[in-house]
């Protein structure tokens, strides 16, 4: 679900980001969060099954920006099912979320943010051919993400909001400010023009304890809470 009103107070306060030039950098990547945003963000098409040729494409560059960089991505994607049924509410709602938004696109010819039936199929196919690493988690990915980006000390890639709770040591970039289409170079080497942020940026902005993050999500209902109950 991400949270909602976190999310929406950070667009307000954007000197909490910190500007960077990334490179030269593991990085850990929200699979189905950066496939949905590759898709959607473009202008191909949503309404009459997928352009899947021209979306490979897209893919094929994101990568190979990531590689011109020296950024060595590691993929993790949702798979299947949870076991428990304690988010089954929130998959019904989304579900019903997809049909709604796919009914008004039938009757206006509207894009209302459709993936096609086989993007991700694509995206894990062309992610394959190009060797880059992908594991599939049961269930949400999100514990798994922050895992091992604390391990390794290297940002999550992912523009779900749920990551503004958890305290990753080289914190979150938001694809929303990641501007992997914009490869810049300096003495140093190319590098991608991005965001940081952190949730000590954060608490040292509000002077608030990090222990009081969570309350936000709480608040939200995110999923965070939700896998910690």
């Amino acid at each position: 679900m991400g949270v909602k009103v976190l999310f929406s107070l950070l667009e307000d306060y954007s000197q909490i980001y910190q500007d960077i030039s990334f490179r030269d950098s593991k990085l850990v990547v929200d699979g189905s969060n950066l496939a949905y945003h590759l898709y959607l963000a473009s202008n191909l098409d949503q309404n009459h099954s997928g352009e899947y040729l021209a979306f490979q494409a897209l893919i094929k560059a994101f990568f190979k920006n990531l590689a011109n960089c020296k950024i060595l991505p590691n993929v993790v994607m949702d798979a299947g099912s949870c076991a428990s049924d304690i988010k089954l509410h929130t998959i019904m709602d989304r579900h019903g979320g997809r049909l709604q938004r796919a009914q008004r696109a039938a009757l206006t010819g509207r894009r209302m943010k459709i993936l096609p039936p086989y993007a991700l199929s694509v995206f894990e196919q062309t992610l394959s051919h190009m060797e880059v690493p992908l594991a599939k988690c049961f269930g949400e990915a999100d514990c798994q993400l922050a895992a091992l980006a604390s391990e390794w000390c290297c940002p999550v890639l992912s523009t779900d909001s749920d990551f503004y709770i958890y305290d990753l040591p080289a914190g979150l970039l938001s694809l929303k400010h990641f501007q992997w289409d914009v490869v810049e170079t300096s003495r140093a080497g190319s590098y991608i023009p991005c965001k940081r942020y952190t949730t000590s940026s954060f608490c040292t902005f509000f002077n608030i304890k990090s222990q009081l993050l969570p309350l936000f999500a709480s608040l939200a209902g995110n999923d965070y809470v939700n896998w910690a109950q």
